[in-house]
């Protein structure tokens, strides 16, 4: 029985952990889209002048 304690404790911070870095990622992914936009916007407003 300790074992499988012990092993469902770990499934479970294991997927804690993986929700979390996914939210993490996802929040980086979506400021590095937002700051390519604003890069692209910046380089087209240029081009234009």
């Amino acid at each position: 029985m300790e074992i499988n304690i012990t092993y469902f404790v770990f499934i479970y911070f294991f997927f804690e952990f993986s929700i979390r870095l996914i939210q993490k990622l996802q929040k980086i992914y979506y400021l590095k889209k937002k700051i390519i936009r604003l890069c692209v916007v910046g380089v087209l407003n240029l081009a234009k002048v």
